[in-house]
């Protein structure tokens, strides 16, 4: 019957919290179960992650159902990788990942598990989490024997939920606490992403906000676009739609135009700022 019924434990980790909740393939199935807060909230190491994580699954009693688990993106890597003109294999396409993570973080790519929405004909989304993080999620579940389905970065969440909502030509914004996480995309593919932080002052003060947008567009070298479609933690008092002053504009014509898109996950996933659920078709097996 569970099985039939897709039924499930969604666990959510973030450097603040795990969640741990029961959900189906209806909102009206999903439950939370437990959420703990990480003991050393700033900079947890992967300790005091595994240490609650234990604690959540520990405190379940119910029936030994698969998992699935979302890791927020601060604790999450990234990049949009352009294959080699002679690529042909998954070899190559992996080899330029590993080459621009490491260009972009300073770092080798050896204690991080890479994967990608692998394409050697155009640029693509990769994403990397750390091996010791995966280390202790894969320890906690096999102590609970709770088998792992999927494991996802929670940007991939909300893109794989709003992507086909996304109007040509916006730009796409996953809100997170002091954080917003930016996607410029061409049709229905990503073509860049770019995350910072971001005061939650901004969000009532839209000259900052454009100019805000205004230097991710110069970083990324694309054109500021007309319309951001933002979903996530915005501020409740926010409305559904408004504009923002277009930087340079002396007539006061042109104007920028937020859409809020609502929460970052179906209603039956876990709140976005605890780390959330789902993946990515390709991205974890």
């Amino acid at each position: 019957m569970h099985e039939r019924l897709g039924m499930h434990l969604r666990v959510g980790i973030s450097p603040l919290a795990v969640t741990l909740l029961q959900a189906g393939r209806k909102p009206g199935q999903c439950r939370m179960l437990a959420e703990a807060p990480v003991a050393q909230a700033l900079g947890a190491a992967h300790e005091e992650i595994a240490a609650t994580l234990h604690r959540v699954l520990g405190a379940y009693e119910g029936k030994r159902l698969p998992l699935r688990l979302v890791i927020a993106d601060a604790l999450v890597r990234h990049w949009i990788v352009t294959p080699p003109r002679n690529a042909l294999r998954r070899s190559d396409c992996r080899a330029a990942a590993a080459l621009r993570f490491q260009v972009l973080f300073g770092e080798a790519p050896d204690d991080w598990h890479l994967a990608a929405d692998w394409d050697a004909r155009r640029p693509f989304l990769a994403c990397a989490l750390p091996g010791a993080l995966l280390e202790v999620v894969a320890q906690a579940a096999a102590e609970w024997r709770l088998p792992v389905l999927q494991i996802a970065p929670q940007f991939v969440v909300a893109w794989n939920h709003w992507r086909r909502a996304i109007a040509p030509h916006a730009w796409f914004g996953l809100v997170a606490p002091g954080m917003l996480t930016l996607a410029v995309t061409h049709g229905t593919r990503l073509q860049a992403l770019r995350a910072a932080p971001l005061p939650a002052a901004v969000w009532h003060d839209a000259p900052a906000l454009a100019r805000h947008l205004a230097r991710e567009a110069l970083r990324l070298d694309v054109p500021v676009p007309s319309l951001l479609q933002l979903c996530g933690e915005l501020p409740a008092d926010l409305p559904q739609r408004w504009s923002l002053p277009v930087a340079g504009d002396t007539d006061g014509g042109a104007a920028l135009q937020c859409l809020r898109m609502g929460a970052a996950l179906p209603p039956d996933a876990a709140n976005p700022s605890t780390g959330v659920q789902l993946a990515m078709t390709g991205i974890w097996p």
